[in-house]
């Protein structure tokens, strides 16, 4: 073995990968965007296409509404 990682069994190849590997590629794959496809991360402002209903209240955050500083 090449060190002291833990492996990881992947279904979808079959085989068994570092669970760093792993992480690594998951990591990648999170990615949000927005409704026009473009890359979010920390500290954008979004623009709501739709109502949204905020969970927990009777509020919701109308359509057109300027987001700022979201985090992810």
């Amino acid at each position: 073995m090449a060190g002291d990682d833990d492996y990881v069994y992947d279904e979808e190849s079959g085989e068994w990968r570092p669970a760093s590997e792993m992480a690594a590629e998951a990591a990648a794959a999170s990615v949000a965007r927005d409704a026009s496809g473009n890359l979010l991360a920390d500290g954008d402002s979004v623009v709501l296409v739709k109502d949204l209903k905020v969970k927990g209240t009777s509020t919701t955050l109308k359509q057109g509404t300027v987001i700022r500083s979201i985090r992810l």
